[in-house]
């Protein structure tokens, strides 16, 4: 059923790339049907890359009305219609259109100075909007968000709205819904949470009380996980609540089938936005449910190379180290890490980039844990190796989010070498990737790990101030200090608050 949505997307994208509008027979009142053609010979300009077709960027937007400006140093493309505004840059799978995220499939890119863009992408968003009628169990296109729309034909159903029109072959059943949600996923694949959450409650919308149960469960394990990634950057506690009641509505769905695969990958994803709750309150309930919800969701009979099962026991590790439970947490992170491993050695680097750049960001995670209990110097090295790695493919322009991530977990491996060493060379390097992390992580838009690294860069100039500058060292430690409290309230972070308290009332 999803291919013949293709195929209609795919012939919408060829009305706009040929710029003619077919009109059928149509029986309707006040339906004002007409054509219009743009001067613009598209096929010339028409690229094709590993079978995708790509057209000019420029052209195409000028073609429907846009003003498009080029900023040849910052690699970007700025398109303005009215109040209307769209951001793209090259490289990047990330576009921005009136305020809002959208992602594309692939990347923009150069060619003899000219900008290509997906031609697709162009049909997605400038053409056609696709919406879902669940009363009527039609796919309507149109080029706005509402329109008029009046249906005829027997057998095959002719569309019509605000001049779109579109010849349906056969009527759609509530499985196409599956496109709508390939669209959300996109979005929570680029970490943009709270779009991917707006797509979400669209599809529950349509869904309707007597939706498919499958495709509710799937989109409330889908909203857990945006919830999840939104708890990690702010609003931590309501946003991780939020996930623990998706995650929830899902497991009422899964739980009658214990045989569903569905059922321990949400339950291990519960466990995460446990774990969080825990992170943020230090409460031993929270650890100690999470640890069942990990031990539960590794039930499932596994394949030996595959990529949840290495989560699970890496987050079985990390809490088990977190109850001082050392010879559980080795256990359970070195099954992780030659899982990770051997999955390694089925990759070819250059041809599965996005794929092998997350393993190593895995096994720097795994053997970041690792170095606090055994080899400590040998686990740093290979963890500090691996993130090196990951981040020669996840750039802060391709992969912001990811990029910060494993500048602050560098900076963490450096902070504990130096609390056991007390060298200058690891606090300087421990401070450097802090920095580094916060040239992404901002206040407004990544608050609670803008606070955290400056937690720890504050802890870090308390122990500097011990060493060498007293006075100024304190100053900048209490001024980091102060930074993270804006946000690691006593309410929703007790246990942050707490360090935070104890630090700067060392200072004063």
């Amino acid at each position: 059923m999803r291919r013949r949505i293709v195929r209609v997307i795919l012939s919408i994208v060829i009305i706009i790339l040929t710029v003619m509008v077919f009109t059928f027979g149509i029986f309707a009142e006040n339906i004002e049907v007409w054509t219009r053609n743009i001067d613009i010979e598209f096929k010339k300009s028409t690229k094709i890359i590993n079978n995708e077709p790509y057209i000019e960027l420029r052209a195409v937007l000028e073609a429907i009305g846009w003003k498009v400006y080029w900023n040849s140093e910052k690699k970007t493309v700025l398109g303005v219609k009215g109040d209307e505004k769209l951001d793209f840059k090259i490289g990047s799978i990330d576009s921005v259109i009136n305020g809002k995220h959208v992602v594309l499939d692939k990347p923009l890119f150069i060619s003899n100075g000219t900008v290509y863009v997906q031609s697709k992408f162009i049909a997605q968003q400038f053409g056609t909007k696709i919406r879902w009628d669940r009363k009527n169990n039609l796919i309507i296109m149109s080029i706005k968000n509402s329109c008029n729309v009046d249906v005829s034909g027997n057998g095959n159903i002719i569309i019509v709205g605000d001049g779109i029109i579109v010849n349906i072959f056969e009527p759609y059943s509530i499985d196409t819904i599956y496109d709508l949600i390939d669209d959300a996923d996109k979005l929570l694949n680029a970490k943009k949470s709270e779009d991917a959450l707006d797509k979400y409650g669209e599809i529950i919308e349509s869904l309707g009380d007597n939706g498919n149960e499958d495709i509710y469960a799937q989109v409330m394990n889908n909203m857990g996980n945006a919830y999840t990634i939104m708890a990690e950057v702010k609003n931590g506690r309501k946003n991780a609540e939020s996930a623990i009641e998706c995650y929830n509505k899902a497991l009422q769905i899964y739980s009658k089938n214990l045989n569903n695969v569905n059922y321990y990958i949400t339950i291990n994803n519960l466990g995460n936005a446990l774990d969080l709750l825990y992170d943020f309150s230090g409460k031993k309930d929270y650890l100690l449910m999470k640890l069942d919800k990990y031990k539960e969701s590794l039930k499932y009979n596994w394949p030996d190379l595959n990529y949840e099962k290495a989560s699970i026991n890496y987050n079985l590790g990390k809490t088990y180290f977190e109850m001082g439970e050392n010879k559980l947490s080795l256990e359970n992170l070195s099954y992780s890490k030659e899982i990770y491993l051997k999955i390694l050695e089925t990759l070819d680097e250059n041809k599965n980039k996005s794929e092998w750049a997350m393993i190593q960001n895995n096994l720097g995670n795994v053997y970041r844990l690792l170095s606090m209990q055994a080899n400590r110097e040998e686990n740093m090295e290979k963890a500090i190796e691996a993130y090196s790695k990951a981040l020669n493919v996840m750039s802060i322009e391709s992969c912001p989010f990811d990029y910060a991530n494993i500048h602050k977990y560098i900076g963490d491996l450096y902070k504990t070498s130096f609390e056991e060493n007390n060298s200058y060379e690891y606090i300087n390097e421990a401070i450097k990737q802090y920095k580094e992390s916060l040239r992404f992580y901002s206040l407004e838009c990544y608050p609670i790990n803008y606070a955290k690294v400056n937690y720890e860069l504050g802890s870090l100039y308390i122990a500097l101030s011990d060493l060498t500058d007293q006075d100024k060292n304190k100053i900048l430690a209490k001024s980091f200090l102060e930074e993270a409290l804006k946000v690691l309230d006593k309410e929703d972070y007790p246990y942050y608050y707490s360090l935070l308290k104890e630090d700067l009332n060392q200072i004063n």
